[in-house]
């Protein structure tokens, strides 16, 4: 009753009311004043509601009309905001053939990370549409139920055109970088076919007890295969990098580069966008990543090496500079190190009178196996070792990454060849003595 009574009088309230009041007695005139006093709280409560309401309307149509009206929600990236950028409106228009009703999803990628950052479904003309706020240039990618694409995003309209059923034969206006990312991942993954080909040889041989010789021998030259396909995934990105030029996506490129091979290029990269994107989070992660690293590929200088000898006694590798040195890698526990053992033996045997010197450093964690095999051997040469397995700080220095891991240095103390095996060894040093 108290709401019938409230609405009846909030209308009325006026001075005409109030003079025809005056003539009532003093009880009907506190009954009124009681009912005035509710008729003012209800509309005000009235009046705050529909305020609020207007207000939610209002915020509403603020979080999620597109800047063209198209009522899509305005997302933003989860990177932290750059003070060298400007946050940039992303519109990213998209048409799959053949793809009504499929879930879109835009993920924001950086290095090691995916953060998934909203989804659509793609309507019944196959088209679906993302607005976004950028806080720098950055990699993002479109991920279909089967495929997926990637997209290198710096602001402003960017159309994409696929098809459901072969999502990865795109085609991108309006971010030429996106294509520069799309060769660049093109490369890559031929080049990744050839290792993953090359391991599932050596697994089908493993299976088949019939091919035991032909595994051995796999076995024996995978370093040589890998150096090739280490050398021509180089190659193709060193080519694809200096054709692309400026384009951000070098940096990106080069942190695909095998740093031992190509340390002064990637430098060189660096440099050059130094005064390009200096403050860009693909230029600080690269600069970065290349100032933990010492360099000890092909024709660099070898970091003198400290380790114990059989008597405990510390040893320098920089002790025989003026000397060809091979810096050998090997371990007690190890089958192919025991069986490289021969073969390098043989060779320090010929040409030790030469002043050719076997530098070897056991990743061992026990002195007795280490200490039985060297006699076993019978390895006259160096022999050296901390005991602290892999987790020496030597073979991490060095980048070995398998065992036996055999690196030649010139007399000079220059590295000359890494990663290749003893019966490559003679014809490698035979120029250095």
């Amino acid at each position: 009753m108290r709401y019938r009574i409230i609405a009846y009088f909030c209308p009325i309230f006026d001075n005409r009311f109030t003079l025809r009041f005056k003539n009532k007695d003093m009880r009907h005139f506190i009954y009124f004043l009681m009912l005035l006093v509710l008729s003012f709280s209800a509309c005000k409560h009235d009046k705050n509601e529909k305020e609020e309401e207007k207000d939610k309307e209002n915020n509403s149509t603020t979080n999620t009309d597109g800047p063209d009206g198209s009522g899509n929600e305005v997302i933003e990236s989860t990177t932290e905001n750059n003070p060298y950028y400007k946050p940039a409106l992303v519109v990213i228009k998209g048409h799959v053939k053949g793809g009504a009703g499929a879930n879109v999803i835009l993920d924001e990628l950086d290095i090691g990370k995916i953060n998934p950052l909203v989804s659509e479904i793609v309507d019944e003309n196959g088209d679906f549409q993302f607005n976004l706020f950028i806080n720098e240039p950055g990699i993002y990618q479109l991920r279909f139920p089967n495929a997926g694409m990637h997209l290198f995003l710096r602001g402003g309209d960017v159309q994409i055109n696929t098809s459901i059923s072969d999502v990865g034969n795109y085609e991108v206006t309006g971010s030429p970088e996106s294509y520069h990312l799309k060769e660049m991942y093109n490369i890559l993954n031929k080049e990744n076919h050839k290792t993953i080909t090359l391991q599932d040889r050596v697994k089908a041989y493993e299976t088949d007890k019939t091919k035991v010789k032909q595994l051995l021998a796999l076995i024996d030259s995978l370093p040589i295969y890998y150096e090739a396909i280490n050398k021509s995934k180089s190659a193709s990105l060193i080519k694809f990098i200096d054709k692309i030029d400026t384009s951000m996506v070098s940096l990106l490129a080069a942190f695909y580069l095998d740093v031992d091979l190509n340390y002064d290029y990637i430098i060189s990269v660096l440099k050059k966008f130094k005064t390009i994107a200096p403050h860009s989070k693909f230029y600080t992660q690269l600069e970065t990543k290349m100032s933990k690293i010492i360099p000890v590929g092909p024709g660099k200088m070898a970091p003198n090496t400290v380790v114990d000898d059989v008597n405990g006694k510390s040893t320098e590798l920089a002790k025989y500079k003026g000397k060809p040195v091979l810096l050998y890698f090997w371990a007690s526990y190890s089958e192919p190190s025991r069986k490289e053992n021969m073969k390098v033996k043989a060779i320090s045997d010929k040409y030790k009178s030469k002043g050719f010197v076997v530098f070897s450093i056991s990743l061992d964690e026990e002195a007795a196996p280490w200490l039985d095999a060297i006699k076993e051997d019978k390895l006259d040469w160096v022999n050296t070792s901390n005991l602290l397995g892999w987790q020496d700080e030597i073979s991490s220095i060095y980048k070995v990454d398998n065992l036996p891991y055999l690196i030649l240095i010139d007399k000079s103390g220059k590295i000359v060849a890494r990663g290749f095996r003893a019966f490559e060894l003679e014809k490698k040093l035979i120029p250095l003595l």
